[in-house]
């Protein structure tokens, strides 16, 4: 029945597993100051709906927010890697903003685009694309199917997330 929980200013580190299956944590702000989330740290944490992270922070962990389905908005822009499966079945996602920094974002980090309705995204040349306002070409995160015949990658793209074209037959 944790509904929040309040984090001192000089925690640095947040280890696996710590608040999975809290299903009733609705919004969590991470202290200024963090650098380390351990892998599956707010898994299946199905009400939550907020998560504020700091600038200190540089990598979203393994399954990190796995089935966190009413997460809706998403502030990576100081990270720079978003491990497996991080944002897995987050299907409540608006918007996600990226860092120009970021230098992976690996296999299914986030759900597909068909899997999540209400995501803001870029479109271009049958592909869908994560970004920011300076770049939102800047991950080419999924196809727009499995049945196109072809893509041209935007000139802005740094990353082609892992599955991107997976399938497509």
């Amino acid at each position: 029945s944790l509904e929040s929980i309040l984090l001192p200013a000089g925690l640095t580190a947040i280890g696996t597993s710590t608040f999975a299956v809290c299903d009733s944590l609705t919004e969590v702000t991470l202290p200024e100051g963090l650098l380390y989330l351990g892998e599956n740290v707010f898994d299946r944490c199905i009400e939550l709906t907020t998560i504020t992270l700091p600038s200190t922070l540089g990598t979203i962990p393994r399954s990190a927010f796995s089935d966190c389905e009413k997460l809706e908005n998403v502030d990576l822009s100081s990270v720079k890697t978003i491990e497996d499966y991080a944002f897995q079945r987050c299907t409540g996602l608006k918007t996600v903003k990226l860092s120009d920094r970021l230098e992976k974002m690996a296999h299914n980090a986030f759900p597909h685009a068909e899997e999540m309705e209400n995501l803001q995204y870029a479109e271009y040349d049958n592909a869908y694309y994560l970004g920011n306002e300076k770049n939102p070409y800047l991950v080419l995160f999924s196809a727009k199917d499995k049945e196109i015949p072809s893509c041209r990658v935007h000139e802005s793209t740094k990353i082609i997330a892992g599955e991107a074209f997976a399938d497509c037959s």
